[in-house]
């Protein structure tokens, strides 16, 4: 295998993010390795203007960065799952899953939002997306702090980058954003970006989402790495670096687009875990004929099928992750803590 690569990306902190990520994964398997990124506008990066809503499913984020690696001027092209379109995207070209981040959506508010809520002035939330719309914004007016009144919240399109939408909101125009969580910690991991995003995200308040609740986009925090089918090199590199785990989780959310439907107007959700004993595939929203709907298929290991006697534990141990605290202060005046 030859040791220098080539790698096409869009030119925005995040795609410069998820290729150097991309370099690391290969370069912890051979040190040597040494890469080129090429960055490719793409017809998403030209159209601002046009609410992101129309451009998804159109590969507006994606297609022109492939048609430049089919010409063979790059060995490899670094996209987001959830800005690919269709299955056949790829148009036969390997690609695989490399790395997956919190697949949930974060919602981002200013510091008063609290002082806006009490008197019920009206809550200006940035998103593109409409299934963030529907879902989302739904769960937020319920899940934001009450004050004996209906909270009144609207959704308006917001376009650009993580920074750029940051600033908006760090600059008033909106009340609040809603963005994958995913861009949010690989922006504060990439040091070109950590310092500028971590000074907008400053007296902020965020929400996390629920997966169930607020069911994000299939693919979201998911990279994807292709090449052309006669890339031999390539091939053979993503092959040892690709995460099978995440591969299978991927093509599990991408079935229940197929059944659902995507394209422009997606309003629904789909979200696949796989832990060592159990799986589970969640998808909600509504389907591209405006019904609502939700699926649930949850699979657990043969031996724990054998279990006549079982705990909840058994099939939800590893769903989450465990971390023990040290040195923690803990206020005596405090009634109780919630953790969550």
């Amino acid at each position: 295998m030859r040791n220098q690569f080539t790698i096409v990306c869009r030119g925005s902190w995040l795609s410069m993010a998820q290729a150097h990520l991309f370099i690391n994964k290969a370069q912890a398997h051979f040190p040597l390795l040494q890469f080129d990124i090429i960055i490719k506008e793409t017809e998403g990066d030209r159209q601002q203007g046009i609410p992101l809503h129309l451009a998804e499913g159109k590969n507006f984020f994606t297609q022109d960065i492939q048609d430049y690696l089919q010409t063979g001027q790059a060995d490899f092209a670094v996209h987001s799952m959830k800005d690919v379109s269709s299955e056949n995207f790829f148009h036969q070209n390997f690609h695989i899953i490399i790395d997956r981040d919190n697949p949930r959506d974060i919602a981002i508010f200013n510091n008063d939002i609290i002082d806006k809520i009490k008197p019920g002035e009206k809550i200006n939330i940035g998103t593109s997306s409409p299934r963030r719309t529907l879902m989302a914004v739904d769960f937020l007016k319920d899940a934001l702090p009450q004050f004996n009144q209906k909270i009144n919240i609207t959704a308006n399109n917001i376009r650009g980058n993580v920074d750029t939408r940051l600033q908006k909101l760090f600059d008033k125009e909106y009340d609040g954003i809603i963005l994958a969580a995913a861009g949010l910690n690989r922006l504060l991991n990439y040091a070109p970006a950590k310092e500028k995003i971590a000074t907008l995200l400053n007296n902020k308040k965020l929400m996390l989402l629920p997966l169930f609740e607020c069911t994000p986009a299939p693919g979201q925090g998911a990279i994807v790495v292709e090449t052309v089918n006669n890339n031999n090199d390539a091939i053979k590199l993503l092959k040892i670096i690709q995460h099978k785990v995440y591969n299978n989780a991927i093509q599990q959310e991408r079935s229940l687009v197929k059944k659902y439907g995507g394209g422009c107007f997606q309003e629904f959700g789909a979200i696949h875990i796989d832990t060592e004993i159990t799986s589970f595939t969640f998808a909600a929203g509504k389907n591209n004929e405006g019904i609502c709907f939700s699926e649930n298929i949850f699979s657990v290991d043969d031996a724990l099928k054998q279990l006549k006697i079982f705990s909840a534990t058994n099939y939800m141990k590893y769903f989450f992750s465990y971390q023990f605290l040290e040195d923690v202060l803990i206020d005596e005046n405090a009634a109780a803590y919630f953790i969550s």
